[in-house]
């Protein structure tokens, strides 16, 4: 749904979040506060017109190295249209977005404490699972990009056999920023392939198509499913 001057958001907590975020950010120590380095004083100066900012949708706005990766902009129409039905963006301050809901520029770490709230992600976790599972609907398979402080925020309810989390294979070189690249490159071509998995061993075969990929279920009960990949 889209976030129209910031007048409703996704979820009823993201109303507090926002009265928090902007009253944080007012303080002179806010970047110590939010966890952010001083160098972002202009992000903190955005936080404070946040009822007032000019928005543009969430997929333009993200421009970390998972977007980059996925690179939206320069996706055919078909597969465009296939990112607004199946893409959903997680946001520290929004809850969940389309790629088209439109936002304002801000600056919220996931795990940031705020005042009358608490840590963001534990604030969404009564919220999150059944939205995410509501989302999901009769999709069989949830391909879950989110960081793992995102993560944290919630999982899909009941989903766990299905639900699959993209992890660097063992001695594959590059760390987070390799793992990131991943996500956004792996979003990327299920989009243009236009792959509808059944389960998530057909999507592990998808995957090994452009790079060696094995499908892993944790012994950890209620865990999702990981699918280790190496480089394409």
């Amino acid at each position: 749904r889209n976030v129209t001057g910031v007048q409703t958001c996704a979820l009823p907590i993201c109303e507090q979040l926002l009265d928090a975020l902007i009253a944080v950010s007012r303080r002179r120590d806010a970047a110590a506060q939010l966890g952010l380095p001083d160098s972002l004083a202009d992000a903190l100066a955005r936080n404070r017109e946040l009822r007032s900012a000019a928005t543009l949708p969430a997929i333009e706005l993200y421009r970390g190295i998972v977007h980059t990766a996925l690179d939206a902009a320069s996706l055919p129409p078909t597969a465009r249209k296939r990112m607004e039905r199946q893409l959903v963006i997680a946001s520290a301050l929004f809850g969940l977005l389309r790629p088209g809901d439109r936002i304002p520029p801000y600056r919220l770490p996931i795990d940031a404490r705020l005042d009358g709230v608490g840590r963001v992600a534990a604030a969404y976790r009564s919220l999150l699972p059944d939205l995410l599972t509501a989302l999901a609907n009769e999709t069989a398979v949830i391909l879950d990009l989110r960081a793992g402080s995102y993560r944290a925020a919630g999982l899909p309810v009941r989903r766990e056999r299905d639900t699959v989390v993209l992890r660097l294979a063992d001695g594959v070189p590059g760390g987070n920023v390799a793992l990131k690249q991943l996500r956004g490159t792996v979003a990327r071509e299920l989009l243009l392939t236009a792959a509808t998995p059944a389960d998530p061993d057909e999507l592990a075969r998808i995957v090994a198509a452009s790079r060696p990929a094995r499908l892993i279920t944790p012994r950890r009960k209620g865990a999702p499913r990981e699918l280790h990949c190496g480089r394409g």
